[in-house]
């Protein structure tokens, strides 16, 4: 063995050294300037210790095989292997632009369409709200009776409608009290007689009995709970000619308890 190395000096011993993977260790202090106050350090634990005497081959340089792989993997000049097989594809960089570029493009479509749904949408809410009428008119075609709680000016439109003022009526009893005001209106709005000789006021009187009967029926029906979510507590209800109507309305309960005790009696 001696005779084989006889004629190797230090650097050839060096590089098959480097070659072969088993170059020892630098030495830090020659690696490293010195400088003039080293850090105060804690002795090295058992843990440390144990892993600087670990074997030299988990420090060793990659090899050769493992260098020439990693070329192999990056590219020339650092390019990856995936961008090396567009390029061998044909697939230019202009073509990748353009890809980004249409995807943006959908990216915009999509947001035009959000728009125009919305606006769509909007625009159904708004017909929606163009169905309701303050004053129905005669020959109107009325689905429901929406009870609602404004400033008085601005129902001044309103066909049916009562003021609230500061009062001790309960909700309840405000609410009984508005819609028999409404229904007493509704009355009065009905035409004395729907005949007449001028065939076109006969078709209108009639319309305009039709309208009153119905809007009479809406007022009925509207539900309690829906009444009392709309009213203010403790209010008193005014409207034209109200002590007229409270009058009727009491005859009117009069002469139906007579009627109902006669019939019991019978």
């Amino acid at each position: 063995r001696k005779e084989k190395y006889a004629e190797q000096d230090d650097e050839d011993r060096d590089l098959r050294m480097t070659l072969l993977g088993a170059a020892g260790k630098k030495d830090p202090a020659a690696a490293s300037p010195k400088t003039e106050e080293a850090p105060k350090t804690l002795p090295p634990k058992k843990a440390d210790v144990a892993d600087s005497e670990e074997p030299a081959q988990q420090c060793q340089p990659p090899s050769i095989v493992d260098q020439l792989a990693d070329m192999a993997v990056e590219g020339p000049e650092g390019t990856s292997g995936a961008e090396e097989d567009l390029d061998d594809a044909g697939v230019e960089p202009s073509a990748k632009a353009a890809d980004v570029e249409h995807g943006g493009a959908e990216a915009d479509d999509d947001d035009d369409d959000d728009e125009e749904r919305a606006a769509e949408l909007l625009t159904e809410q708004l017909d929606v709200l163009d169905t309701l009428t303050a004053a129905p008119m005669a020959g109107d075609n009325l689905a429901f009776a929406i009870p609602v709680c404004a400033p008085y000016p601005a129902l001044a439109a309103y066909k049916y409608r009562v003021k609230l003022v500061p009062g001790v009526m309960k909700k309840g009893k405000a609410c009984k009290m508005a819609q028999t005001v409404m229904l007493a209106a509704a009355d009065s709005n009905r035409p004395r007689s729907t005949s007449s000789s001028d065939p076109t006021e006969a078709e209108r009187l009639e319309l305009e009995d039709i309208l009153a009967q119905r809007e009479k029926s809406l007022i009925k029906g509207i539900p309690e709970m829906e009444m009392i979510a709309q009213m203010l507590g403790k209010v008193k209800v005014t409207a034209p000619n109200i002590e007229s109507i409270k009058q009727k309305t009491k005859a009117a309960a009069k002469s139906r308890a007579k009627a109902k005790s006669a019939q019991d009696d019978s």
